[in-house]
C-alpha cells in the first residue's frame, strides 16, 4: 500500500514537490523542474531541466543529490552554465527515495532554491554503456575564440550503437557530429570567459542512452596591435577672436591603417564645420564676454577594430590687442612634422611652420608648453620657420607637449599664432 501511494505521487506534477526559498531578491523564482524520469531504474540516467521567471537572465545552476552522480563531475554535485543537468541513480536493491535540490543564480547574483524527490526502483533497465571519460585530440579545455577542438568520449560495459554529439549553449558549429571524436569549432568572438559543454549520447544495442560531458572555456582574442596611433594635433591659430575660424589637423603613424577620423566640440564652445577626416574646421562663437577655452577631440579608428584619442585646446578671447593682422601678414596653414612616425623619449622631431604669402619673409618664434610635472624637453631650435624639439629621456605615460610658433613681420601689424601638439609615448607601447 505503501509503495502504491509513492507510485501515485509521482504521478503528480512535479513542479506540485518543489519546495521554494527565495533569495537575495524577487527573482529568479524557480517555477518547476522537468526530469525525463520521475521514477528511474537503479543506475538510469535521468536529465533535468530547470525553469525560472528569472528578469536578470540564467547564469548558473547549482545541483545537489543525496545519493548516484551527475554528469560532468561525476559526483553527487555540479554547477552547470545551463538549465540542464544529466544525474545517474544510485543502483539500489529496495525502492530508495533520493532528494534533489538546485540553486539557480541569475546576473545580479540573486538566488533562488528548489528540491524534489525521485524514488528510485530496485530493478528496470539493462546495464547500460558507462562514459568514463573524454581526452583532446586538438585544443581544449581552454581555448581562444574561433579555435577548433577535437575531443575523444571514452566508455566501457558495452558497445556503443551509435554516439551523437551537441553543444550547450549553441555556440560555433559542430563539424562532425557523430562517431565517437567530435570536431567543434568555436564561435569567432566572445565577450568574456565563456563556458561550453561538448556533450556526447551513448546509445547501446538495446536502444538505452547516457549522456556526459566535457567542459570547455572560450577566451576572447587578445586585442588587435593599434597601428594608426596619434602622432600630432596642431591648429592653425592657438589664440583667436570671436568668429575665427581654425583649422585642425591630426597625424597618424601607420596613416595607411586608418579606417575613419571622427572630430567632436568636447565643451560646446563654438561649431565644427568640418567634423570628418585628418583636417576639422571649426569656427570661434560669434561673441564671448571674457576668455574661453574651446576643446576639440579626435577619434581615430584603424582598420583592425582598434581607436586612439586624442584633444587638444584654444582660447578665444573677447579681443585682441594690437589691431589684428594685415592681410600682408602670412597666414599659417598647417605644419609638416619629420620624421612622421611614433614619437618616443629622446627622439628628434623637426617642426616646419607652413605660410600662405611666401613673398613676405617672416620672423617665426617658438615655444613650448607642457603640463605641470611633465619631463623636460629640450627646444634646441626656436628661431626660424622650422624648429628642432627633443622628446624628454624617459616618459612612463602618455605625454603631450605643444610647440607654439609665433609669426610676426617687420612693418606688418599684428602676429600669427598656431601649434602643433606632440604626443610621446613609452618605449613599450
Amino acid at each position: 500500500m505503501l509503495a502504491d501511494m509513492k507510485r501515485l505521487l509521482l504521478m503528480l506534477p512535479l513542479a506540485l514537490l518543489l519546495v521554494g526559498c527565495g533569495g537575495k531578491g524577487a527573482a529568479p523564482k524557480v517555477l518547476s523542474i522537468v526530469a525525463s524520469n520521475n521514477s528511474p531504474a537503479s543506475g538510469e540516467q535521468v536529465q533535468l531541466s530547470v525553469q525560472t521567471d528569472s528578469g536578470a537572465g540564467f547564469r548558473k545552476a547549482e545541483w545537489t543529490a543525496d545519493a548516484g552522480r551527475f554528469a560532468g563531475s561525476q559526483a553527487t554535485t555540479v554547477e552547470t552554465n545551463t538549465p540542464e543537468a544529466f544525474w545517474t541513480a544510485p543502483k539500489v536493491s529496495v525502492e530508495t527515495t533520493v532528494t534533489v535540490s538546485v540553486k539557480v543564480t541569475n546576473f545580479r547574483g540573486n538566488t533562488d532554491t528548489s528540491q524534489f524527490k525521485v524514488l528510485v526502483q530496485p530493478t528496470g533497465a539493462a546495464q547500460r554503456v558507462q562514459i568514463t571519460g573524454f581526452t583532446f585530440a586538438k585544443g581544449g579545455p581552454v581555448i581562444t575564440a574561433g579555435d577548433q577542438v577535437q575531443a575523444t568520449v571514452k566508455t566501457s560495459g558495452g558497445t556503443p550503437a551509435q554516439i551523437q554529439w551537441s553543444v550547450a549553449p549553441v555556440l560555433g558549429s559542430l563539424a562532425i557530429r557523430s562517431g565517437d571524436t567530435v570536431t567543434w569549432m568555436s564561435p569567432d568572438s566572445v565577450a568574456a570567459d565563456t563556458k561550453v559543454q561538448l556533450r556526447a549520447t551513448v546509445t547501446d544495442e538495446a536502444g538505452l542512452n547516457t549522456t556526459d560531458y566535457v567542459e570547455v572555456t572560450v577566451q576572447p582574442k587578445a586585442p588587435a596591435a593599434l597601428k594608426a596611433r596619434i602622432v600630432t594635433l596642431s591648429g592653425s591659430k592657438a589664440v583667436l577672436a570671436p568668429g575665427d575660424q581654425v583649422d585642425f589637423t591630426v597625424t597618424v603613424a601607420d596613416s595607411a591603417s586608418v579606417r575613419d577620423i571622427r572630430w567632436t566640440v568636447l565643451n560646446g564652445v563654438g561649431t565644427l564645420l568640418v567634423d570628418r577626416g585628418p583636417k576639422a574646421q571649426w569656427i570661434a562663437p560669434s561673441s564671448v564676454s571674457a576668455d574661453t577655452t574651446a576643446e576639440l577631440g579626435v577619434t581615430v579608428y584603424d582598420v583592425n577594430g582598434g581607436q586612439d584619442t586624442g584633444s587638444t585646446k584654444v582660447i578665444v578671447k573677447p579681443s585682441i590687442s594690437g589691431g589684428g593682422s594685415t592681410s600682408s601678414l602670412p597666414k599659417i596653414t598647417g605644419f609638416t612634422i619629420n620624421p612622421a612616425g611614433v614619437i618616443k623619449p629622446n627622439d628628434s622631431v623637426s617642426v616646419t611652420v607652413d605660410l600662405s604669402n611666401t613673398s613676405v619673409t617672416p620672423d617665426v618664434a617658438w615655444t613650448v608648453i607642457a603640463a605641470p610635472g611633465s619631463p623636460n624637453s629640450v627646444l634646441s631650435v626656436s628661431t626660424g620657420k622650422t624648429a628642432i624639439w627633443i622628446a624628454p629621456a624617459a616618459v612612463t605615460s602618455e605625454a603631450v607637449y605643444r610647440l607654439q610658433a609665433t609669426v610676426t613681420s617687420a612693418g606688418l601689424e599684428g602676429r600669427e599664432q598656431g601649434f602643433v601638439d606632440l604626443v610621446v609615448r613609452p618605449s613599450s607601447q
